[in-house]
């Protein structure tokens, strides 16, 4: 790999994020509803400006087609959703997007898992990049569609709700074209269940 194409991947933020972790305050027990509402905002926006730039993967790394697709989707989908939001921002300054309320042992272990996760698509092997992507995407468009629903149940605002609702529904259909990019093998046979091993009737 040149050196210019991996400048080009470490700047992906999906991928690659500070070893540092952001210190964050998670939310207090007497949190506010409009508090729980900006919490969940800030969530979509910043899962959503990182899927943004997910294809750009694609510079860089061979793909098979259905996937580049989908990635190139996603990117666009969270393209629009980034912006709906930034409006919504302007419209309402209630609305916070900026500021996280996770525990900072949490944001750790989220820049551990997007800097392991560097280190896999790194790997050589088309097969394996399909496969890695592919669950990583899923797992993305999954979090972010439930993320989408939980919000349009808590948000008053009648339009703001619709288009979270709305939202959920491309979420799903990005997630179940993840899913089916997944080689699963299916069999007739049924699994067998092993019970573990317990002490209860020594006691």
């Amino acid at each position: 790999m040149t050196r210019h194409c991996l400048m080009i991947f470490i700047s992906l933020p999906l991928f690659l994020s500070s070893c540092a972790p952001n210190i964050s305050r998670p939310l207090p027990d007497n949190a506010s509803g409009a508090m729980q509402l900006n919490a969940g905002y800030a969530l979509l926006y910043k899962v959503m400006k990182e899927e943004a730039k997910v294809s750009e993967i694609l510079k860089i790394k061979h793909s098979d087609a259905e996937l580049a697709k989908l990635l190139e989707d996603i990117s666009k989908l969270s393209k629009e959703v980034v912006q709906k939001l930034d409006s919504y921002k302007a419209e309402d300054p209630s609305l916070q997007m900026d500021n996280e309320y996770l525990p900072a042992i949490e944001t750790s272990a989220r820049n551990s898992i997007k800097n392991a996760t560097t280190v896999s698509l790194l790997l050589p092997g088309k097969e394996r990049f399909n496969e890695l992507m592919s669950i990583s995407q899923f797992s993305a468009m999954r979090y972010s569609r439930y993320l989408a629903l939980t919000l349009h149940t808590a948000d008053s605002n009648a339009a703001r709700s619709a288009w979270l609702d709305n939202l959920s529904t491309k979420l799903s259909k990005l997630q179940t074209r993840a899913f089916n990019l997944l080689k699963v093998e299916e069999t007739d046979e049924p699994s067998e269940t092993v019970l573990p091993v317990t002490t209860d009737q020594d006691s």
